[in-house]
């Protein structure tokens, strides 16, 4: 007898022990050393773990909805700075990891301002929240010579704005020095024997200096105490006036626009001329208008759903010369339910600034969209600098 009723009351004390543990368990969830799969963290792993079960999301919504994020890895080509020729093809890729809690499926990658060297819209591949993935845009350098930076967004099925990366490159003229103080090979058309026994020293730090509408100052240091003067070469057409003795500057012809002159000095004597100085591109200055937009907004902010709101933006022509008529444009997310803002403007004259709004009205759900406001958007007006037209801005709907 005794030994059938032990069993019995251990099995009912383990039992009550268990839901006692249970229900301490339940006051104590901050003291659980169970993982609870909350938000995802981010990983250093590139793939999800193998499912033998089609793949499912590797986090778990919390309640209310999970959250979007994006974070910047590395450059895993064409780090800042990286140097091109003009027009010369390349491709860019970044690799960036999803640092929020939701899974990407649909999400885009897309053009947001700065000079737009590649693919303007492209979609991103399906990928878990704490994951990470490359991202490559194949690109084109501009033709100008200079710096150049361009910005894309990592953006969500509904318009939210996850972040921005950019691509930061230098266009340089393989043909030049790009004004560094190196001595470039002369022309045929121009001595290259070694100068002479005797002759002055070459000049060097060959640069630019201030200049009227159709010339500019061309400087230089002197290197040498015995020479006669300086001869100015305008590669291409044939040698300026020579300039006298411990001279450090001189004007030389600008060119009209879209077009580049190049520019060498030389020292002389009686013995002979010098080595040339490194070659200096002149660029000609474009008499051109730059329309800008000053400042864009919504009133209210946030706007209300069912309710009128306004969107009001401020342009101007920063450029030299007036534009002539222009077109706005103002984009909204397909999301929102609304037609695009068209208006037409005149033209504005040098320094010359024109404000706008147009009312809308929409029942889209409470959230944040992107919408685009572009000035020219018909693109009739050949500005300075055609890179800065469009602006993102992010238009916040709360309920009522």
């Amino acid at each position: 007898m005794s030994d059938q009723r032990v069993p019995i009351w251990i099995v009912l004390l383990a039992g009550l022990a268990l839901i006692g543990a249970t229900l301490a368990c339940g006051q104590q969830s901050g003291e659980t050393t169970t993982p609870q799969v909350v938000v995802a963290t981010p990983t250093t792993s590139s793939a999800a773990p193998p499912q033998e079960e089609p793949p499912v999301p590797t986090s778990t919504p919390v309640p209310g909805g999970c959250a979007d994020g994006m974070q910047f890895v590395t450059d895993v080509t064409v780090p800042d700075g990286t140097v091109f020729g003009p027009n010369e093809s390349f491709v860019k890729t970044w690799r960036v990891r999803n640092s929020g809690s939701c899974n990407w499926s649909g999400y885009r990658l897309i053009f947001d301002h700065g000079e737009p060297m590649g693919t303007l819209e492209q979609s991103i591949p399906d990928l878990p929240a704490g994951e990470e993935i490359d991202i490559s845009v194949e690109m084109t350098a501009p033709g100008g010579t200079g710096g150049y930076r361009g910005y894309w967004r990592v953006e969500s099925p509904a318009g939210a704005n996850l972040g921005t990366i950019f691509c930061d490159i230098v266009v340089a003229d393989a043909g030049s020095t790009g004004g560094t103080e190196e001595p470039t090979e002369e022309p045929t058309e121009e001595a290259t024997t070694a100068p002479a026994a005797g002759a002055p020293a070459a000049p060097s730090h060959q640069r630019l200096g201030g200049g009227g509408d159709c010339t500019v100052t061309l400087a230089w240091d002197d290197n040498s105490d015995d020479e006669d003067g300086f001869r100015i070469r305008h590669v291409g057409v044939g040698w300026l006036d020579p300039v006298g003795a411990n001279v450090t500057q001189a004007t030389v012809p600008l060119p009209p626009c879209g077009e580049t002159y190049q520019y060498r000095v030389r020292a002389f004597n009686g013995a002979g001329d010098s080595d040339p100085s490194n070659t200096l591109d002149v660029a000609g200055v474009c008499q051109s208008p730059n329309l800008v937009i000053v400042e864009a907004h919504f009133e209210p902010d946030p706007v209300v759903q069912g309710q009128d709101f306004d969107a009001c933006f401020t342009v101007r022509n920063d450029g030299t010369v007036a534009s002539g008529p222009f077109s706005i444009v103002w984009h909204f997310h397909p999301n929102l339910g609304l037609d695009d803002c068209r208006l037409q403007n005149p033209g504005l004259g040098p320094g010359e600034e024109s404000s706008g709004r147009c009312t809308r009205n929409t029942a889209a759900a409470a959230h944040g969209y992107h919408t685009d406001l572009t000035v020219d958007a018909g693109g009739t007006v050949d500005e300075s600098d055609e890179g800065d037209n469009t602006l993102n801005i992010p238009l916040r709907v709360q309920a009522q």
